[in-house]
């Protein structure tokens, strides 16, 4: 999979087929998230796999989704974070992009759903009472056929300037500086990472041979840290930078406050 291409290609798909993964694919999807977990340590989230889609979708129709309509697929997969601690949060949705590529090189679409606003009583009736702080679910299985005369939704993108910055906040960077230091295609590609309602509330602070990432203090969603941080180490490693990132102090700068810093 090229990962430049997915990235602009990716979409969470909302319709899914009533058609169940096959059993062999279900069993190297949680060979993935044992991996996953693995690779974290610490037991600082777990991944579950459930199959019972059909169950889950009907007791959350009304209450998560979109507008309360529930994303119905065969099955789902849940992230629960089991201390709310900040590296956790950003761990566990880094951990559950990363499964989301690797479903997507086995042709397996997905879609996040939030449960935030849902009772942990119903939660824990749906899911079972041990998972009733679960907070989100990917919604996982095979894509319906796209209509070829539906027309694609495209959402806008923040260009490099507003988002890439070199020494402070509002002082935009020079893009042919970045094209010099060969990494234009990161900032350009990064762009396309998904985050809560496509609000791209992260930014890039360029300082020396580093790189801060911040969030807006708007749209503090940790989650979406997780997920750029991932795209981002993903990207760089294309072009030969196999470092990754490190927790940055909990500065705020105009309104955007530092998460975590990458050595080029």
């Amino acid at each position: 999979m090229l990962m430049t291409n997915f990235l602009k290609d990716r979409e969470s798909i909302r319709d899914f087929k009533r058609t169940e993964i096959g059993q062999e694919e279900i069993k190297n999807i949680k060979k993935e998230i044992k991996k996953l977990e693995e690779e974290a340590g610490s037991g600082i989230f777990e991944i579950k796999f459930f199959e019972n889609g059909r169950d889950i979708s009907k007791g959350f129709e009304g209450k998560a989704g979109y507008s309360g309509v529930m994303i119905e697929s065969p099955h789902y997969i849940s992230l629960d974070i089991r201390e709310k601690t900040d590296d956790a949060i950003i761990n566990g949705s880094y951990s559950l992009e990363k499964l989301i590529s690797r479903l997507h090189e086995m042709d397996i679409a997905t879609c996040w759903v939030t449960l935030s606003g849902v009772s942990e009583d119903v939660i824990g009736e749906v899911l079972g009472e041990e998972n009733y702080d679960t907070e989100y679910l990917l919604a996982i299985g095979y894509a319906k056929p796209r209509n070829p005369f539906e027309k694609k939704s495209f959402s806008a993108r923040k260009s490099i300037e507003e988002l890439v910055f070199q020494g402070e906040i509002g002082n935009s960077v020079d893009l042919d500086t970045l094209e010099q230091r060969g990494l234009l295609d990161l900032f350009y590609y990064v762009r396309y990472a998904p985050s809560t309602k496509n609000l791209q509330p992260w930014r890039f602070l360029m300082n020396g041979n580093k790189v801060i990432l911040l969030l807006d203090e708007n749209n503090l969603n940790l989650t979406d840290a997780g997920i750029i941080m991932y795209y981002f180490e993903a990207l760089a490693s294309i072009i030969g930078i196999r470092t990754t990132w490190k927790k940055s102090d909990q500065k705020i700068e105009k309104g955007f406050k530092r998460i975590a810093e990458f050595t080029l």
